[in-house]
């Protein structure tokens, strides 16, 4: 079988004239050759973009696509902080969608950096999405546990860690797929924002902003069945 191949940091370059060098590199050196296979070269270009433009005062990208049939697609780019993916799936699931499938990558460390517990493992997710009924109040039990999301790393593009989450999925007939991607953005950037800030209990803060939506009047329960599990990256 084929082994996918990483493009050369020339063909990057070619790709993304105008994002830097470091990040360029760091694309390259800290995801492995399953990210390169799963993307198209304009998809690529899409995430180091949207890379290239998070900061601390705005710490979160999100893209959306259209998918096969009545399927959205939508992907998160944003610094590496813990519980995340919890969070992310619980506001996935609070905001009415049903995820169907993803692909999962997160930088890895640098080489003789710190060594810090992983961000997520296949366990954890598997058991989260096939034995939980809804998704959300699930997630948000579990965080109660975990401290203060604190940013993976600080300092340049090339030290943080960074995500690219790619969830596919049907939204809820309850709203159209436009109103669900406003809900959805405005959400994951409010919590994205207290975890980036780090200051006071924001976990709980966080937490607070999930249960809030959980609960939100008229909101509908996620379908039996809907969520599968992850392709992990």
């Amino acid at each position: 079988m084929h082994k996918p191949m990483k493009p050369s940091f020339q063909d990057l370059k070619k790709l993304c004239p105008d994002v830097p060098d470091d990040l360029l590199r760091a694309h390259l050196e800290r995801l492995d050759e399953n990210y390169f296979s799963v993307f198209s070269p304009e998809r690529i270009k899409d995430h180091l973009e949207c890379l290239a433009r998070l900061n601390p005062g705005h710490p979160i990208e999100v893209l959306f696509e259209d998918g096969a049939g009545d399927e959205t697609a939508c992907t998160v780019l944003a610094y590496d902080y813990p519980s995340e993916f919890s969070l992310i799936t619980g506001i996935l699931s609070s905001t009415g969608f049903n995820i169907l499938s993803g692909n999962i990558f997160t930088y890895a460390h640098l080489k003789g950096g710190k060594n810090e517990a992983p961000r997520r493992t296949f366990a954890e997710l598997h058991k989260s999405y096939n034995d939980e009924p809804t998704v959300a109040r699930a997630m948000v039990g579990r965080l109660a546990n975990h401290p203060c999301g604190l940013p993976q790393g600080t300092g340049p593009a090339k030290a943080r860690r960074m995500i690219i989450d790619r969830f596919s999925g049907v939204v809820q007939v309850s709203q159209t797929v436009d109103s669900w991607k406003i809900r959805f953005k405005s959400a994951i950037e409010e919590v994205i924002g207290y975890l980036e800030n780090g200051e006071g209990d924001c976990m709980a803060m966080a937490r607070s902003a999930i249960n809030e939506m959980v609960t939100a009047p008229g909101r509908v329960s996620p379908l039996p069945g809907c969520h599968r599990s992850l392709q992990l990256r």
